[in-house]
């Protein structure tokens, strides 16, 4: 169903109509002195939206649930099981900066994964486009893959 509607969005682009004037875009992802794979994303536009952290450390998720993660423009929220997380951020120079805020949530030990995540936020991130066309955020101890729902 996918590949119908891409081939149907391509098909629209090719039909219109040129203006002779110049052609504006909004690149999503810069790609200045980073190898492809490893392109900045531009945020917070890029990130803004509801994620899937697929990996922590590059290993899959292995927990009997997912880990569900919500940017908007200035928070991030995460759920996994019932563990609730939340942060608010800035994002400068290519730097994700993240504040750990105050969250309802049930008292458990944190996994490996989710203890993988906080540490990913810790501190000042870089903020990557991956070549699987997810978002990597790499902290000083911890790194995490993003994809969207």
């Amino acid at each position: 169903m996918r590949a119908v509607l891409l081939l149907f969005a391509c098909a629209l682009w090719g039909c219109q109509a040129d203006t002779g004037g110049p052609v504006e875009s909004s690149p999503v992802v810069s790609d200045t002195a980073q190898p492809a794979d490893q392109a900045a994303a531009s945020a917070p536009e890029t990130l803004v939206g509801e994620w899937r952290v697929g990996s922590v450390d590059g290993q899959p998720i292995d927990l009997p649930h997912g880990i569900a993660m919500i940017i908007t423009e200035d928070r991030i929220m995460v759920n996994s099981g019932c563990v609730n997380l939340g942060w608010s951020y800035r994002y400068a120079n290519g730097e994700l900066h993240a504040e750990s805020q105050p969250q309802a949530s049930c008292r458990r030990a944190y996994f490996r994964e989710e203890e993988g995540l906080i540490g990913a936020l810790a501190g000042a991130a870089s903020v990557h486009r991956t070549e699987a066309n997810g978002i990597e955020i790499a902290g000083s101890a911890n790194s995490i893959t993003l994809f969207s729902q």
